[in-house]
């Protein structure tokens, strides 16, 4: 068995090991910090697992590469976002609130895209006016909160992008935060350039075809996944007791210890 054989069987047990732990976990709760963690542990759980089938095979078969770097594009995303929120509640008296506001701006901008666009929906799909003006008024009323008196968004219910996000956590004396959010936008640089076509895109979607570029994407590879096993580490922690995460954390050591882009 070669070390991505090894590596990929070591995900496997993991993303099973980690789904059996988080099926139990009570998911009806009114703790909103709580209820954002568990729905992004599972939703990277579920990455792992995707991207794991393409990785075991991704040397046999070099076109899986660019779905490889979407998906784990959508997860170091994720990490950042994560390990932000992290960085900007580490206040002892207020740090429970501003994580709250944080996940409230984040589910403010997913609403404002789709509530911004209706009139777009509306020219697509050729729906009346008092159509789309009963989905407005609707939305107004589900979430009263994100909108002012005049009925427009408010405006200080804003998501900071990614770049904004890195160098808020740069500019931090954490070190444990520091290290992963660095390796994350590092490669979600790379693969961003897969999602956004551009000047770049060529070169990227082509190199994995030259053989002498397998140990850098397998670097890659390697260190994405070691990234998203730091975020998936620090989520758990919220739901499992310690014998379980001392298991979590043994099959994590010896992913990490199975260096694939260490090419024979």
């Amino acid at each position: 068995m070669d070390k991505l054989d090894k590596f990929s069987n070591k995900i496997d047990a993991l993303t099973l090991l980690v789904n059996q732990y988080l099926v139990n976990v009570d998911q009806k709760t009114d703790d909103q910090p709580k209820a954002f963690i568990y729905t992004l542990a599972y939703k990277t759980n579920n990455g792992l697992y995707s991207v794991n089938l393409l990785i075991k095979d991704m040397l046999y078969r070099p076109r899986y590469c660019d779905s490889i770097f979407l998906i784990l594009r959508t997860m170091l995303s994720d990490a950042i976002t994560y390990f932000y929120l992290l960085t900007i509640s580490q206040d002892e008296i207020d740090g429970d609130d501003i994580f709250v506001d944080a996940i409230n701006r984040l589910d403010a901008d997913h609403l404002r895209y789709s509530f911004n666009n209706l009139r777009l929906f509306q020219l697509l799909y050729k729906e009346t006016d008092k159509s789309i003006e009963g989905k407005r008024a609707l939305t107004r009323s589900r979430y009263p909160s994100y909108f002012n008196a005049d009925g427009r968004f408010k405006t200080e219910l804003r998501m900071e992008s990614i770049a904004e996000m890195v160098a808020v956590v740069a500019k931090s004396n954490l070190d444990f935060i520091i290290r992963p959010v660095t390796n994350a936008f590092k490669l979600y640089d790379i693969f961003s350039k897969y999602e956004h076509l551009g000047m770049l895109t060529t070169h990227l979607i082509t190199r994995q075809f030259e053989k002498p570029n397998q140990e850098q994407i397998l670097g890659e590879v390697y260190l994405a996944i070691k990234t998203v096993l730091t975020l998936q580490n620090s989520l758990l922690t919220s739901f499992l007791d310690a014998e379980e995460m001392k298991a979590f954390e043994n099959l994590l050591n010896e992913i990490v210890e199975i260096k694939i882009y260490e090419v024979n």
